[in-house]
């Protein structure tokens, strides 16, 4: 498979968990295969992802 510009969309969606089904295949296929493009990007959404909690402030819960 040939690196494709949707592949850049679904990628965060894949580091979160939230890509499915077939597109969950292709993808996965994909980066079997070796895309450098898409591997970089996928670390780089996993980074993001992992450390953005840090990033954020504590903030009171809400009073209901």
């Amino acid at each position: 498979m040939a690196h494709k510009a949707e592949y850049e969309d679904q990628i965060a969606l894949y580091s979160l968990g939230l890509l499915e089904g077939g597109e969950l295949r292709e993808l996965e296929g994909h980066l079997a295969e070796g895309c450098g493009i898409c591997e970089g990007m996928l670390k780089d959404s996993d980074a993001v992802f992992t450390n953005l909690p840090l990033c954020l402030e504590d903030a009171p819960l809400p009073k209901d």
